[in-house]
């Protein structure tokens, strides 16, 4: 019997086993690959989160221009009576130019559209007639969209004034004043002008319009290199010619397309705070007057 227990004693003696400096060598061994696997996740994770926030900064970013271009896409242009009820209707119809007849819409029998849709366009300035905020017979506000500072009016035509000889309506209050005190070049604002004058509807246009109201950013250019300033970010299609940079009184009825370019900038949720998105899209106008000559000749 002792003889036995001698023999286990020695067998438990006899088994190799980790000795205290092995078992800590493979704990710190252990500790050193899961630190490498828990970066290795949280580089993948931040990624993962920067590509998530760029794509949705470029997303709100591209909504908010497009919902824009949309409305400039669609809109309608201005209206004048052609066909009055009685004689003396049509009489000051044919004595007075588009818009300034003096014939109420209850006195008309037949509208015709005059393919005035934009109502300034420069470099960096586009204005046009919204007529999708207003009653069917009202005249249709304007809205602008536009660079801050001096950079709102780079590339003016010198025959490009507000007081707009083609239309009677002058824009000096809409078009000569920055979107709001102080504005930035580097930013790109939106603003609508509301009509003046009295009586005002859809046949009898609007005198003037006021300084800019209900100002907001939509894009932000961001800072150029020095010496540089940003792109022009609207260029022009006539209908007869290739795209131009400037455009007279003469020629915006003319316009058919517009073609926006803009490298915005945009704020990211990931350790690069900002990025920049190039944004560019050809906006056909549907009610130029080159287009409704086209649907009236099929």
């Amino acid at each position: 019997m002792i003889s036995l227990m001698k023999q286990r004693t020695l067998r438990t003696n006899n088994q190799s086993g980790f000795s205290l400096v092995e078992v800590m060598v493979a704990i710190f061994i252990g500790l050193i690959v899961m630190g490498m696997a828990v970066a290795i996740l949280g580089v993948t994770n931040s990624v993962s989160l920067r590509v998530l926030a760029k794509s949705e900064a470029q997303q709100n970013t591209r909504n908010s221009i497009v919902k824009l271009l949309d409305s400039l896409a669609n809109a309608e242009s201005l209206e004048t009576c052609r066909i009055g009820l009685k004689e003396n209707h049509q009489t000051l119809i044919r004595n007075n130019p588009d818009g300034r007849s003096g014939v109420a819409p209850i006195n008309c029998k037949e509208f015709t559209f005059t393919g005035q849709i934009l109502a300034w366009a420069q470099p960096n300035k586009l204005c046009y007639y919204d007529k999708k905020v207003v009653e069917r017979d009202d005249f249709p506000l304007i809205r602008c969209i536009s660079r801050g500072g001096a950079a709102a009016s780079t590339g003016a035509s010198p025959n490009w004034v507000p007081n707009n000889a083609v239309t009677g309506i002058n824009l000096t209050n809409c078009v000569n004043n920055q979107p709001v005190a102080g504005s930035s070049p580097n930013l790109v604002y939106v603003y609508t002008c509301t009509p003046q004058g009295s009586p005002l509807d859809r046949n009898r246009w609007a005198t003037s319009f006021s300084t800019p109201q209900n100002s907001s950013v939509i894009a932000d250019l961001g800072d150029p290199p020095a010496g540089v300033s940003a792109p022009e970010i609207f260029e022009y299609s006539l209908s007869s010619t290739a795209k131009v940079p400037l455009v007279t009184n003469d020629e915006i009825v003319n316009l058919v397309s517009v073609d926006v370019k803009m490298s915005t900038r945009y704020a990211t949720k990931g350790p690069s705070q900002n990025d920049t998105y190039k944004f560019s899209q050809a906006i056909v106008l549907r009610q130029s007057k080159y287009a409704l000559e086209e649907i009236n000749n099929e």
